[in-house]
């Protein structure tokens, strides 16, 4: 049994300047070789997961199962308004001003680049603020960049 949980031979990952598209290429034979005669079968966390590998590394759908992961109940889906004020306050947005919130550690892969890029090509009279949550990492910096590239200090 081998968990299958991200997409590694992604044209997304292969784009990532930080990583060797020639080793992940290598990697993704070593797997399709594997695949075949190493593992009886295969846990994906997600259909997307499963369809990717059942492309890039040949698994057959036969040999996958899709089990996602669990996640509890939102158990502050019934304080939204209360939230939504607090949060409001405490980083001080404009009652105005439709909320982007975008989540995930600061790696490539999660693409914070591309919506920070995004951003100036909203129509200028549009009123807007972008919460950007998770821990950091390798693109840490070069989002902070990005939002002094674009002005967007007062938005994100």
């Amino acid at each position: 049994m081998e968990s299958l949980v991200n997409q590694p031979y992604s044209q997304q990952r292969l784009s990532d300047q930080s990583l060797n598209a020639f080793k992940i290429r290598l990697l993704q034979m070593y797997d399709i070789l594997t695949q075949k005669k190493g593992v009886q079968h295969f846990h994906a966390n997600s259909q997307a997961v499963a369809d990717h590998y059942i492309q890039a590394v040949k698994v057959p759908a036969s040999k996958i199962t899709v089990i996602p992961r669990g996640r509890t109940d939102n158990t502050h889906i019934h304080q939204k308004e209360t939230l939504r004020r607090q949060y409001q306050s405490e980083f001080n947005i404009p009652a105005n001003h439709i909320w982007l919130i975008n989540t995930g550690r600061h790696e490539y892969q999660k693409a914070h680049d591309v919506l920070l890029e995004a951003l100036p090509l909203l129509q200028s009279n549009q009123s807007y603020t972008l919460l950007i949550a998770g821990r950091q990492g390798k693109e840490t910096e070069k989002i902070y960049q990005l939002i002094e590239q674009y002005n967007l200090k007062d938005r994100v």
